[in-house]
């Protein structure tokens, strides 16, 4: 086979479309669904949202039209489309696969550092265990990040001040905390 059977110049919309067209051949049901749940979450991951949801929202098989709606809500908060995602959410009929969608667009609020919409959309659920757990790793990771950065400077500043180890830490942790209520 000819490895440059696409041109160097095809974009990924192009080459979405194009696949989109080859999935419109496929004759049985399920298989038409799943390619084009595939088309749909990867117009997702390239911004292309309006086609994304108008792809999912096309899929007949009802199973895998809510797959494919969650995984475009996840796509939606990563690209700031908040509302999209509240609306995909909203559309997704299974009860399981509602639940598994809430708790992974929590987890990617948090990770886009929205932690309080990441807990609002968490205590939804009637079991958050899993997702709160998710969360708190998330957050565990930002503030341990940010702890540390704010120790390293503390290090610095009071290298110059020759503070003891306790007053160390309590200035650590002041600059953790004004630094994270900047943030919020």
């Amino acid at each position: 086979m000819d490895e440059n059977f696409i041109e160097d110049n095809l974009s990924d919309e192009s080459f979405l479309a194009s696949a989109a067209r080859v999935a419109e051949t496929i004759e049985t049901q399920e298989d038409y669904s799943e390619i084009l749940s595939l088309i749909a979450v990867r117009c997702a991951g390239l911004g292309l949202l309006d086609a994304a949801i108008q792809l999912a929202e096309s899929v007949n098989d009802p199973y895998i039209r809510d797959q494919s709606l969650a995984s475009v809500a996840t796509e939606c908060v990563e690209c700031g489309e908040n509302i999209y995602a509240d609306e995909l959410l909203g559309m997704i009929e299974d009860s399981g696969l509602y639940a598994v969608a809430m708790e992974q667009v929590s987890v990617k609020y948090a990770e886009t550092g929205a932690f309080d919409r990441s807990l609002e959309i968490a205590r939804e659920l009637d079991d958050s265990g899993q997702a709160l757990s998710r969360i708190a790793l998330v957050y565990s990771d930002s503030e341990s990040t940010l702890f540390s950065m704010s120790l390293r400077f503390t290090k610095r500043w009071a290298g110059k001040k020759r503070l003891s180890k306790s007053s160390l830490v309590q200035t650590s942790f002041a600059t953790l905390w004004k630094t994270s209520r900047t943030r919020d």
